[in-house]
């Protein structure tokens, strides 16, 4: 009879991951980055990521802000749709 707690052939099992902690991982990781470069091409480079994933991170971090970033959030909080964000602005 095989048994299923040994893995011996085939796919192995598959691991499970925090994804939160990844992505507070990978922007703490853009955010070092970027405040030793100070550049957001160096910083996409150096991570090998495009620099519009690079700028949506600093963004989340609250390393980069945007007046236009904030007017959308706050319409957000008063749960307007984005298409009538998409008009506002």
């Amino acid at each position: 009879m095989e048994n299923t707690q040994e893995y011996k052939k085939g796919r192995p099992p598959k691991k499970s991951y925090d994804s939160t902690l990844l992505m507070q991982e990978l922007i703490d990781t853009v955010t070092e980055v970027y405040q030793n470069t100070n550049d957001i091409k160096a910083t996409a480079s150096e991570l090998s990521l495009p620099p519009n994933k690079v700028k949506k991170l600093l963004n989340t971090a609250k390393v980069l802000t945007y007046p236009e970033t904030e007017q959308i959030q706050s319409l957000q909080a008063e749960h307007i749709s984005m298409e009538e964000i998409q008009s506002i602005m």
